[in-house]
């Protein structure tokens, strides 16, 4: 009886929950049609039990992109991303959506990669010494802290998502104290670059690489590039 009573507790508030969602989206989504709304609502319910997640889950994510702009394919390719990533590292659907959303931005990804991001972040947590739902949360929180920066720098997400996953191994310390770290880094390699550093921040720059064994300049004296400098100080965090 108990179990009966569950399932049909769980059942209307599946249905509560998506009615208010696609009373939401109709809301957002003046030129949505009958038809199309009853498609997304449909689609809706289809992912939550592909997926094996909450209904709220998935009408959760499917809001959080609802705008005039947007299609009910494409507010369902970004979902089924946000909802995989929220299922596995334990964030809300909005922190999910945001993390996805500005990785994409800051790395000037097409939205079509959006679940290579989900990917690669859960693939890099599943293979340090690190809670799972901690490492998406770490990883995730260091490139939404200094993504831009990283890409202007030159390198692309995955290595350095791959560079944050083995800091955040090695240093056990929060997303955003990783991603600051690497934000500093990267700023002052990419101004002595332009020639904007003072002699004594590149001398420090330096020096403290070199401490580690990792140079940041070529045999003939000019800078290397800054994905290999970072490759070889990936290199040693590894090791130690």
């Amino acid at each position: 009886m108990n179990f009966l009573k569950n399932q049909t507790e769980n059942a209307v508030r599946s249905v509560t929950d998506l009615n208010k969602a696609m009373t939401l989206v109709d809301m957002t989504m003046s030129n949505m049609s009958g038809s199309s709304l009853y498609s997304l609502k449909q689609q809706s319910l289809s992912m939550a039990k592909d997926l094996s997640a909450a209904t709220k889950t998935v009408t959760d994510a499917v809001t959080i992109y609802a705008n005039e702009n947007e299609s009910v394919s494409s507010m369902l390719n970004k979902a089924q991303p946000t909802v995989l990533l929220s299922a596995a590292s334990g964030m809300s659907s909005s922190s999910s959506a945001d993390a996805i959303q500005g990785i994409l931005n800051q790395f000037n990804l097409s939205e079509d990669q959006a679940m290579h991001v989900a990917d690669t972040v859960e693939k890099l947590s599943s293979e340090i010494a690190l809670d799972f739902s901690k490492g998406c949360d770490t990883i995730s929180q260091s490139i939404a802290t200094s993504g831009s920066v990283v890409n202007e720098a030159g390198m692309n997400f995955e290595k350095y998502a791959a560079l944050v996953s083995t800091t955040a191994e090695k240093t056990r310390v929060s997303g955003s104290q990783i991603g600051n770290a690497f934000k500093t880094i990267f700023s002052r390699i990419s101004r002595s670059k332009d020639g904007l550093t003072t002699d004594a921040e590149m001398s420090d720059a330096e020096a403290a690489l070199k401490s580690v064994g990792v140079s940041v300049r070529r045999a003939d004296g000019d800078l290397r590039d800054i994905s290999d400098t970072l490759d070889d100080l990936n290199k040693v965090c590894i090791m130690q």
